[in-house]
């Protein structure tokens, strides 16, 4: 791996794209540390009190707490761990996983996003699920495509889903919209007041309150929960389920997680996946080398003399006698290959060539076949 340091002053404005994979961690104040494969792969360039960094491979950049950072756009995952400055983050095609982070507005994320022990949280798009916990900020989520599972949420506004929202709730401190194709299911703080909007193609609404659970068949209007308070509207294609409760314990197994584990195996398979790539290359170069050296070979030990048709194995060629010494030059290399051995043993296996045709095709690229 190969480092550049990069100078900053205080609260830089930094600006990141990258074409594979990009972790983020927090550095020391004045420089940004970039860490890469090859160093020709990264560009650094100071324009209108901005740093564009531009990287072409993994990068994994050590950015001092006090910079605003945009994400422009990565076209693998991001993780991010132990950066408290302000983020914003524009296009993300793979994952996105943040850990000790700060405020945070995410407008595109394709694959799954996760977040613990965050700030504010403002996501506009996930392709994925949306999950995590220990939010100290407003949890708003204008548009997830799978699920969206949070525990310890300081508070909501906007929660949109087309599976399934859970989420853990510690305080009612404003109006809430819900809207999920699948359940919806909030944890509650104790005694907590509000007022409910709600309905569900289910036609199952649930409100427990410490003992005391209530049904309520399909739609439940301005109904005063407890002392009343911010009002919830909440909308499902399943079932909805208002609990006044903590998170359960075992319902956020996705919290505990190697932030940098998924990159690093995606890290991982690229590099196998390229050198599966190249010995196939090295292999198909190979055998098409030992091809050509024994057809070569095949039309010297076939041949009686200049000029005269050869036929070996149904392989018949006219040659001219300059046409023969290359090939004689050619043939003789004093080794014979496994591609070839192969090769002219499958030829023997399907009776393209007879034993004896065989042995002499050996001895041609051994360099011991003599014409008579």
């Amino acid at each position: 791996m190969a480092e550049q340091t990069i100078p900053c002053g205080q609260a830089p404005q930094v600006v990141i794209r990258a074409e594979n994979n990009l972790s983020i961690r927090g550095g020391d104040p004045g420089e940004i540390l970039a860490i890469v494969e090859d160093l020709r792969n990264l560009s650094a360039v100071e324009s209108d009190d901005e740093i564009n960094i531009n990287c072409e491979c993994d990068c994994t950049l050590r950015i001092p707490a006090d910079a605003n950072v945009v994400i422009d756009r990565v076209d693998g995952s991001v993780v991010i761990n132990d950066f408290l400055g302000g983020l914003r983050i524009d296009i993300v095609h793979g994952n996105l996983t943040m850990n000790r982070v700060g405020d945070v507005e995410c407008k595109s994320i394709d694959g799954n996003c996760r977040v613990a022990n965050g700030g504010k949280l403002l996501v506009q798009g996930v392709g994925g699920n949306l999950s995590g916990s220990a939010l100290s900020g407003q949890l708003c989520a204008l548009g997830v495509g799978g699920n969206i599972k949070m525990a310890a949420v300081s508070s909501a506004q906007t929660l949109k889903a087309g599976g399934n929202i859970r989420i853990g709730l510690l305080e009612i401190k404003n109006e809430i919209h819900i809207a999920a194709g699948g359940n919806v299911r909030l944890y509650l703080p104790p005694k907590a007041g509000y007022v409910l909007n709600a309905a569900c193609g289910s036609q199952k609404i649930t409100l427990r309150s410490g003992e005391e659970t209530q049904r309520i068949l399909g739609r439940a209007s301005d109904m005063k929960v407890g002392e009343g308070g911010p009002r919830l509207k909440i909308a499902a294609g399943g079932s909805i389920s208002l609990l006044d409760s903590e998170y359960k314990e075992g319902d956020n197994e996705e919290i505990n997680v190697d932030f940098e584990m998924n990159m690093m195996n995606e890290r991982i398979q690229k590099r196998i996946e390229e050198k599966i790539r190249r010995a196939e290359k090295r292999t198909e170069a190979a055998q098409r080398r030992a091809e050509e050296r024994i057809q070569e070979s095949m039309r010297n030990v076939g041949r009686s003399g200049p000029g005269r048709s050869v036929t070996i194995g149904g392989f018949t060629e006219q040659r001219a006698g300059a046409a023969q010494k290359k090939a004689d030059a050619a043939g003789e290399s004093g080794r014979v290959t496994d591609a070839e051995r192969l090769i002219i043993l499958n030829m023997l296996s399907e009776k393209k060539i007879t034993a004896e045709e065989a042995e002499r095709l050996f001895k041609a690229l051994e360099g011991k076949f003599h014409n008579p």
